[in-house]
């Protein structure tokens, strides 16, 4: 991929492009690719540049090295201000913590986790909040707050059970389990398994491809309302799209797709 670092650069990540498609590549894999605070500004102030990047139709979250996607929060971070009875501090870190998952979640852009090796805790939160996620035969997926006498703190306890179900999110939430890509292929957390001798950038680019192409603002609003059905009653939901419908079909996307649909062979 071509780089294109915003100005100031990073520390902890890495922010490339291809094409019309963005990358955010986690560059800790010596500590377990962790997430400290300065790690997740970084991740939000790459999504912040893609979705200002008029040419870039979708974001891919991944990282470096095979063994670890994420092992969660680097706890360095944090166990001072436990230690210390800082509540105000607690709060402040897990403020943030989820204000910026929050964001990745409502992005503009689709955001695709493509995911190798060990996706835990707060690594699995994040893998949580994308859209979809590529994964390789050999990740596995995992809560793991209950082992250290945790909670989830990124919103595992929220988005799991409506993902995968109540009884399939408690196996994961009341335990140190992990289940196999192709287990969170079967449960609905993840889209696609890589062949094992298939390449995870280059799955994730051929599967990113074919949502990028579409025009941004169909994309923004179908996201918008999909993720508007998890947070409202049908038929509030319904009244939504039909409102968003109406004024999406007198868009200049709408005859742009429409002329095309008429010009097709």
């Amino acid at each position: 991929m071509a780089s294109e670092t915003p100005d100031g650069g990073y520390t902890d990540i890495a922010y490339r492009t291809e094409g019309n498609v963005a990358e955010v590549l986690i560059e800790r894999a010596e500590k377990g690719n962790t997430l400290r605070p300065e790690t997740i500004d970084e991740i939000d102030s790459a999504r912040e540049h893609a979705e200002d990047a008029d040419d870039i139709g979708a974001l891919v979250i991944r990282s470096e090295g095979d063994r670890f996607f994420s092992t969660g929060a680097d706890l360095n971070s944090v166990l001072p201000l436990i230690e210390e009875g800082d509540s105000d501090g607690v709060s402040e870190f897990n403020a943030n913590w989820h204000a910026a998952y929050r964001r990745i979640e409502q992005s503009d852009l689709p955001i695709i986790a493509a995911v190798s090796g060990q996706a835990l805790a707060g690594g699995f939160e994040l893998v949580l909040v994308c859209d979809q996620v590529v994964a390789t035969p050999e990740a596995r997926f995992g809560d793991h707050h209950v082992k250290y006498n945790l909670i989830g703190g990124g919103g595992s306890t929220q988005r799991l059970p409506r993902i995968v179900g109540p009884r399939r999110a408690k196996e994961l939430l009341l335990s140190d389990k992990t289940i196999s890509a192709e287990t969170a292929r079967e449960w609905g957390l993840v889209n696609q398994v890589t062949d094992e001798d298939e390449s995870l950038t280059d799955a994730v680019m051929d599967y990113v491809a074919d949502i990028a192409k579409h025009h941004p603002l169909a994309l923004k609003r179908q996201k918008q309302l999909a993720n508007q059905s998890l947070e409202s009653s049908l038929a509030a939901g319904l009244k939504l799209e039909q409102e968003t419908a109406n004024v999406h079909l007198m868009s200049n996307a709408v005859q742009e797709g429409l002329a095309e649909f008429m010009d097709r062979d």
